[in-house]
């Protein structure tokens, strides 16, 4: 294996701990999952527009409904991740039991 590439993942690594570690001990300090997406432009660009509209409910869910209105909406937007999750697992064996590689595109227009 290319220890050039093993020694980048390590950095990689030790980046992400310091930031988990930040997260954890500074409230104000990001979520390390943005430094993820920073680091690979091709998920923003792709998935920035999911990431908008759940900040978006987040935030008026907070500002509006308040805290248990945000606890009882957890549920319905955990069960939301989950089904996409399950619904991709399901394609993701369906195409892969049926020999379809390459995925599906969805043409708009």
């Amino acid at each position: 294996m290319n220890t050039v590439k093993l020694a980048w993942i390590g950095v990689g690594g030790l980046a992400m701990a310091g930031i988990a570690a930040a997260r954890h001990y500074l409230f104000w300090f990001p979520h390390p999952a943005g430094y993820v997406m920073w680091m690979a432009s091709f998920p923003i660009d792709c998935l920035w527009f999911s990431f908008f509209l759940g900040w978006i409910c987040k935030w008026s869910i907070g500002k509006y409904g308040g805290m248990r209105v945000c606890t009882q909406a957890r549920r319905f937007f955990v069960g939301l991740v989950v089904g996409e999750a399950l619904a991709a697992a399901f394609w993701g064996v369906t195409c892969m039991l049926f020999g379809i590689k390459g995925g599906h595109a969805i043409w708009i227009g």
